[in-house]
C-alpha cells in the first residue's frame, strides 16, 4: 500500500479509482483499510476512494503520543491536505465513526456528506457501557483515567505478545465479530494480523480517547447531511445509543438494518455501496436545487434593486389651504409679521 508524509505522520493508505467524486473511509478499532476493501472495490469508476490507517494502526506512525479524537481528526486533515483533496464524502465505521464526527465538527468546510456505520455514539464510552454486551461489562470495570491501571494494561499487552497468547485472544475476538458468513473472501488470518498490528499505546489510547470524548453538546453544529447505519444485531454499539445520536444531528437520519451486526460494510457490501451512492447522490441533487433557487432569488433581488433606483421620481405634492367656506385657497400663505 502507498504512504504519504504529513507534517507529523507517516500514513499508510489504500486508494481505489481516480474519479472526480472523492470518498474517504475510516476504519474502526483493531481494524485496517482492509475492512473497507469489499466496499471500495465495488465503487463505480466516477469515484475515488481513499482509506487511511489511523495512527497506531497498520504501519501508520507519528511523533505525537496523543490518540485523542481531536488529534485523530487533525491527522485526517493533514492527510487530506497532503493529497490536496477537495471537499469529500466522509464514511466512518465504529471508532472511525467517532473520528468522522469530530472531523466534521472541526473542519466542516471539508465534508460534503457524512455516513456513519455502527459508529461510537456521540456520548463516547459512557454510551457503550450502557449496553449488555461482554465489551460493555468489560469497560464498566475499567477506569481509563487511572494511569497505573492503563500502564498495567499496556504492559499486559506487551507481555501477551511476547508469550504468544495475544494472537489467540485477538483471533477469538475477531471470530466473534466476523462469522464465516460475512468475511467477504478475506482470510480470517488477515483480519487477525490487522488486530495484531495495533500498538499497545494505540490500544490504550483509543480506549482513553473514547472515554474522554463526548460531543453531544456540539452535534447541533454539525450541518453536513448525515446517514447513521445501525445493526439491529450489534452487540457492541446499542441501537438506542445511536437513536440518541441521530436525534441531535440537524440533518441526520438513522437506518437500522435488521439482519446486521456491528460491521454492516462486510455483512452486506453490495447493499452498503448502493445505499452510500444513493444517499450522496440525493444530497448532491438537493444542493444543486438549492443553488438554483438561490441563484434565482439573487437575480430577482438584483432586478428589484435596479428597478427601484431607475424608477422616475414622483412630482412634489402641492399644499392647499382651505378658505372660510371650506373652498380651496391657492393663495400663498401670508407670513406672520
Amino acid at each position: 500500500m502507498p504512504f504519504v508524509e504529513t507534517r507529523g505522520l507517516h500514513v499508510e493508505y489504500e486508494e481505489h479509482g481516480d474519479g472526480p467524486d472523492v470518498f474517504v473511509f475510516l476504519h474502526g478499532n483493531y481494524a485496517s483499510p482492509r475492512w473497507w476493501r469489499p466496499v471500495t472495490e465495488r465503487m463505480p469508476p466516477r469515484c475515488r476512494a481513499l482509506v487511511p490507517a489511523l495512527r497506531g494502526s497498520g504501519r501508520t506512525r507519528g511523533r505525537s503520543t496523543s490518540f485523542s479524537m481531536a488529534q485523530l481528526a487533525a491527522d485526517l486533515h493533514e492527510f487530506a491536505e497532503a493529497l490536496r483533496l477537495p471537499p469529500f464524502h466522509l464514511v466512518g465505521h465504529s471508532l472511525g465513526g467517532a473520528v468522522a464526527m469530530q472531523f466534521a465538527l472541526d473542519y466542516a468546510d471539508r465534508v460534503r456528506t457524512l455516513v456513519l456505520a455502527a459508529p461510537a455514539p456521540a456520548a463516547g464510552l459512557s454510551a457503550l457501557r450502557r449496553g449488555d454486551s461482554r465489551l460493555a461489562r468489560a469497560v464498566s470495570l475499567i477506569d481509563p483515567d487511572h494511569e497505573p491501571s492503563m500502564a498495567m494494561l499496556r504492559g499486559g499487552i506487551r507481555a501477551a505478545r511476547l508469550l504468544g497468547t495475544h494472537q489467540a485472544m485477538m483471533r477469538q475476538t475477531i471470530e466473534e465479530m466476523l462469522p464465516p458468513s460475512i468475511r467477504c473472501g478475506i482470510e480470517l488470518h488477515d483480519f487477525v494480523q490487522d488486530a495484531l498490528s495495533i500498538t499497545p499505546e494505540a490500544s490504550v489510547g483509543y480506549l482513553q480517547s473514547l472515554h474522554r470524548w463526548n460531543v453531544e453538546d456540539r452535534l447541533r453544529q454539525l450541518h453536513a447531511p448525515t446517514l447513521v447505519i445501525a445493526g439491529a444485531r450489534d452487540r457492541i454499539v446499542p441501537v438506542f445509543a445511536l437513536e440518541e445520536t441521530a436525534r441531535l444531528l440537524p440533518r441526520g437520519q438513522l437506518e437500522v438494518w435488521p439482519d446486521t451486526g456491528h460491521i454492516p460494510q462486510l455483512a452486506a457490501p453490495e447493499a452498503f455501496v448502493e445505499r452510500l451512492l444513493a444517499f450522496t447522490a440525493a444530497q448532491h441533487a438537493r444542493a444543486r436545487i438549492l443553488a438554483w433557487v438561490r441563484g434565482i432569488l439573487l437575480v430577482v433581488a438584483a432586478f428589484l434593486r435596479s428597478w427601484k433606483l431607475s424608477a422616475p421620481a414622483l412630482p412634489a405634492a402641492t399644499t392647499k389651504q382651505l378658505g372660510p367656506q371650506g373652498a380651496h385657497d391657492d393663495r400663498p400663505a401670508r407670513r406672520s409679521e
